[in-house]
C-alpha cells in the first residue's frame, strides 16, 4: 500500500547553494579580501565557513571589532562590505543554476507559495533575482539580517498552517538545524558545505528534489 503523500501549503528554500551555484564566489571573494590581512585570513575564513546564517555585514562587523580590534571603526566595515558586493553580485547574476533548479520553481511556484530566505541582504538579492527573472515565483523574499527559524515560525502563525505542512530545502548545516528547530519538513541540497549529521533527504540536483518532491508531497496553494 503506497503511504499517504503530505500536503505542503509553503515551500521555503535557501538561495546560494541551493538554487544558484554561488557558495564558492563567496568564499572566494572572503578569500581575496582577507588577503590583504594574512594573519587573520584562516581564522576568519573558518568564521566565514561556520556562520552560513551570518550576512557579509555582520561577517566584517566581527572581523574589525573582534578580530582587528577597531571597535569604533565602521568605515572600515563599509569598505569591506561594499568590496565583497562588487566582488560577488554580478558574478551570482551570471552563475549556473543548481542543475534543474529554474524548471523545479517554473514548474511549482503556481501551485504552492514559495518563500525565499537568504543570508544575501535583501536589496542585493532582488537585484540578482530580478537580473536573472525569477523573482516571479517567490510569494516573499527574506533577505539579510535574518533569522530563518524565527521567519518559518512567523510563516506558520501568519497562513495558520502546521509544522508537517512546511517543506524547506537549504544546503547548509544551518537549514538542517533550522528545519529541525521549527518540525518541518526537510530536504538536503547536496552543496560544499558540510554536514555534522543528516537524518533527511539528500540529493545533488533538483531532478532528483522533483522525483522525491511528486513521490512524497502534495503542494496546495493557500
Amino acid at each position: 500500500m503506497a503511504l499517504k503523500k503530505k500536503n505542503i501549503k509553503a515551500l521555503c528554500i535557501d538561495f546560494d547553494g541551493t538554487i544558484v551555484e554561488s557558495n564558492s564566489i563567496k568564499d572566494g571573494a572572503f578569500r581575496k579580501i582577507l588577503s590583504e590581512y594574512p594573519d587573520h585570513r584562516k581564522q576568519m575564513m573558518e568564521y566565514h565557513l561556520k556562520n552560513n546564517l551570518k550576512d557579509r555585514n555582520e561577517k566584517f562587523s566581527f572581523f574589525v571589532r573582534n578580530i582587528l580590534m577597531q571597535k569604533e571603526n565602521k568605515k572600515l566595515i563599509k569598505i569591506l562590505v561594499t568590496k565583497f558586493s562588487i566582488l560577488t553580485d554580478k558574478a551570482i547574476k551570471d552563475c549556473p543554476y543548481v542543475n534543474g533548479a529554474n524548471c523545479f520553481l517554473e514548474k511549482n511556484y503556481k501551485d504552492v507559495n514559495v518563500y525565499l530566505l537568504s543570508a544575501t541582504p535583501k536589496i542585493n538579492l532582488i537585484h540578482i533575482l530580478n537580473s536573472r527573472k525569477i523573482d516571479k515565483y517567490f510569494k516573499y523574499i527574506y533577505g539579510a539580517p535574518l533569522n530563518k527559524t524565527n521567519i518559518i515560525k512567523r510563516i506558520i502563525s501568519k497562513k495558520k498552517i502546521k509544522p508537517n505542512e512546511v517543506l524547506y530545502i537549504g544546503d547548509t548545516q544551518e537549514d538542517l538545524n533550522t528545519a529541525l528547530e521549527t518540525k518541518i519538513n526537510f530536504i538536503h541540497r547536496q552543496s560544499d558545505r558540510f554536514l555534522n549529521e543528516n537524518q533527511f533527504p539528500s540529493f545533488k540536483d533538483f531532478a532528483s528534489i522533483g522525483k522525491y518532491v511528486k513521490n512524497n508531497f502534495n503542494f496546495v496553494k493557500l
